[in-house]
């Protein structure tokens, strides 16, 4: 069964219900809507990922008899990845880590996985689990990242590629400075507007700086490795 993944609406009743969470997104182009923290912060490390080509929120509802019971299922996210041999596709679903339990080593899935499961193999799709706990040594890029989201996004929205150049030529220039001595030494912009086209060009991968006394580049990016249990299938 092919999957072609469309963001599914949130009901009234959902917007009112659900811990609903907006962000733009730089990868699509476009504002998403997620609906728990935990989702947040896996689209937000995921969007940064430098293996990670597309992403898609409630990407499908599935729905089909399991153990002859009518049952569905809403996956999270749809995940579509750079691979050895091309792109490489999972569907994700984002839990608290309290919420799951050991199943066997080392092993945590949250309540009705093997409904999930049973749901989503048709596709033919891996269903990867995502928790907070996977972020917890990241935290700290993780919330740079979120920090220069905004920053991003009024760039990607309103693009100044004047200002671009400008920011590239001043690093070409003098070489890798803090991001406030970059935003003061061009004063024919605004010092947000410039901030917003340096760290368009970090996330692009062509600048790094230290920001909040971390790196901020394309090697400090969060990333996910692929691996051939979950990451998925070409």
């Amino acid at each position: 069964m092919a999957l072609d993944p469309k963001p599914l609406e949130l009901t009234p009743k959902e917007r009112r219900r659900q811990n609903v969470w907006k962000l733009f997104s730089v990868l699509c182009g476009r504002f998403v809507e997620v609906e728990s923290f935990v989702e947040y912060l896996v689209w937000l490390s995921l969007e940064f990922c430098p293996e990670v080509i597309f992403l898609c929120e409630r990407p499908c509802k599935l729905e089909g008899k399991v153990d002859g019971k009518n049952q569905s299922y809403r996956p999270d996210l749809f995940v579509r990845a750079k691979g050895e041999s091309g792109p490489v596709e999972h569907l994700g679903e984002c839990k608290k880590s309290e919420d799951c339990v050991e199943v066997e080593p080392n092993v945590w899935r949250p309540p009705r996985w093997d409904v999930m499961k049973a749901l989503v193999d048709p596709t033919g799709l891996p269903l990867r689990l995502y928790t907070d706990g996977d972020f917890a040594e990241q935290r700290i890029a993780v919330d740079n990242w979120r920090e220069a989201l905004g920053y991003i996004a009024d760039e990607a929205q309103r693009p100044r590629y004047e200002l671009r150049e400008l920011v590239l030529e001043q690093y070409q220039r003098i070489g890798q400075l803090p991001l406030g001595e970059v935003s003061a030494s061009i004063t024919e912009w605004e010092p947000s507007e410039v901030e917003a086209a340096t760290l368009w060009w970090v996330h692009q991968g062509r600048l790094e700086f230290d920001w909040n006394e971390r790196p901020l580049g394309r090697d400090s990016l969060f990333t996910l490795a692929p691996d051939d249990a979950n990451w998925g299938r070409a």
